[in-house]
C-alpha cells in the first residue's frame, strides 16, 4: 500500500499481486488439496505466470536485477504448470525450489 502512497504503480501491482496470489495459494492448497485435477491447477499457474510475463515485459525499462527477478518468476510459474500438466513431480520440484 506504501508504493501506491510514493506513486509507484509498478511496484504497488507486484506487491499487491503476488501477495494475493500466496492467499490463495494458501487457502486453496488449505480447503482442495487432493481435491482437484491437476490440469486446474496448472491452468491456475499458467495464468499466473502469463501475468507474470506482462509484468516482465514492464520491467524492460527498470533495473537489470528487476528484470531478472521477474524473468526467472515467469519460467518459475510456467515449470510448475507444465509439471502439473504433464504430472512429472521433477519440474514441479524444480519449480518450488526456485521459489
Amino acid at each position: 500500500m506504501f508504493e501506491f502512497k510514493k506513486g509507484n504503480t509498478f511496484g504497488f501491482t507486484a506487491f499487491i499481486s503476488y501477495g494475493a496470489f500466496w492467499w490463495s495459494w494458501a487457502l486453496f492448497t488449505a480447503f482442495f488439496k487432493g481435491e482437484t485435477p491437476a490440469t486446474f491447477v496448472a491452468c491456475y499457474l499458467a495464468c499466473w505466470g502469463t501475468f507474470t510475463l506482462m509484468m516482465f515485459c514492464a520491467t524492460l525499462a527498470k533495473a537489470k536485477a528487476l528484470r531478472a527477478i521477474f524473468f526467472f518468476l515467469t519460467l518459475t510459474f510456467y515449470a510448475l504448470a507444465l509439471g502439473d500438466a504433464t504430472g512429472n513431480h521433477g519440474i514441479v520440484n524444480l519449480g518450488w525450489e526456485a521459489i
